[in-house]
């Protein structure tokens, strides 16, 4: 008992220290970030960042010589941007700014409580984008304007699921090659392709129903009740993410051997997206199982620190 209880410590003591070490270096990392809030909100999709908008001035700013990484959050409202080993910070925030302002877009750096929230925010990299990997975000809003214009299609004229499916599909591949495409097409261009794919899917009056759709615009309108659909979309999601932790906690708190324990720890923490705190209760965990089973693999040990 007295070695499992040692085995336990030693196993929390570790993951402390690690922290530890990893916290100091991440703090030099963060005083080599600037933050700036930015307008780049999507128009059609309020909810998140517009990729067109933002990449070319993300991909220019990447090219200074002062600046290694440039980042935009999910929600287009915030830029961050990490100084190159030895820039000062001063011609960091400069180039930043000057960048800025030559794209016309406005931005003010944040200080202060402002920034506190956006580092930590950022220090996950979750749902933050960089570069051209804001073309992920397009992605999104490619997929929900082609939904957007469906429904409204929808509500007009009877459409077979299968359809429905097909057309969005077909719309949202028409307008993402517009947002994300190298040579985008011009607009005459764009508004051929979109008639070419709804009279493939539609007939006549299906058409008919569709410039009327899109006559409204891309952006959402109080008709459209897109809240409400979204709300309940992410109440289901939450619905079944629980019942799946759930679930394999049952089987966590039922192992009766270490291979059982070390198969199913993994998963549970790839499911809780571990970060700091949570990695201090899966170390917990872990020492449950050691007190309980005996011993938990080595490799299982080491994934509290691999998912921080």
């Amino acid at each position: 008992m007295k070695t499992r209880i040692l085995g336990a410590v030693t196993i929390g003591l570790l993951g402390t220290f690690l922290a530890f070490t990893e916290g100091n270096a991440t703090a030099e990392d963060n005083d080599r970030v600037v933050f700036f809030s930015v307008p780049f909100k999507c128009e059609a999709v309020p909810q998140i960042g517009c990729g067109s908008l933002s990449k070319p001035i993300l991909l220019e700013l990447q090219r200074q010589p002062n600046i290694s990484e440039a980042w935009l959050n999910g929600t287009g409202t915030v830029i961050a941007v990490t100084a190159t080993d030895g820039a000062d910070r001063e011609a960091l925030t400069s180039e930043v700014k000057s960048t800025l302002e030559r794209s016309g877009a406005a931005g003010t750096e944040l200080t202060g409580d402002d920034r506190e929230t956006a580092l930590k925010n950022f220090s996950s990299r979750t749902d933050w984008y960089r570069g051209a990997d804001v073309d992920r975000l397009s992605r999104r809003e490619a997929a929900v304007i082609a939904e957007r214009l469906v429904r409204r299609v929808h509500a007009k004229v009877s459409l077979p699921e299968s359809a429905a499916r097909t057309l969005v599909t077909d719309l949202t591949q028409v307008v993402q090659n517009r947002f994300v495409s190298d040579v985008k097409p011009s607009k005459q261009e764009f508004e051929q392709e979109v008639l070419n794919v709804v009279r493939k899917n539609l007939d006549e009056k299906g058409v008919e129903a569709f410039r009327e759709a899109a006559a409204k615009g891309m952006r959402p309108l109080p008709e459209d009740k897109e809240e409400a659909t979204a709300a309940q979309s992410k109440c289901t999601s939450y619905e079944s993410r629980v019942s799946r932790i759930s679930a394999c906690l049952s089987r966590l708190w039922f192992c009766q051997t270490r291979e059982d324990a070390s198969r199913f720890l993994p998963i549970l923490l790839r499911m809780l997206q571990l970060q700091n705190a949570a990695a201090s209760a899966a170390r917990g965990l872990l020492c449950f199982l050691f007190l309980r089973i005996g011993r938990v693999s080595f490799p299982a040990a080491c994934l509290v620190g691999r998912f921080r």
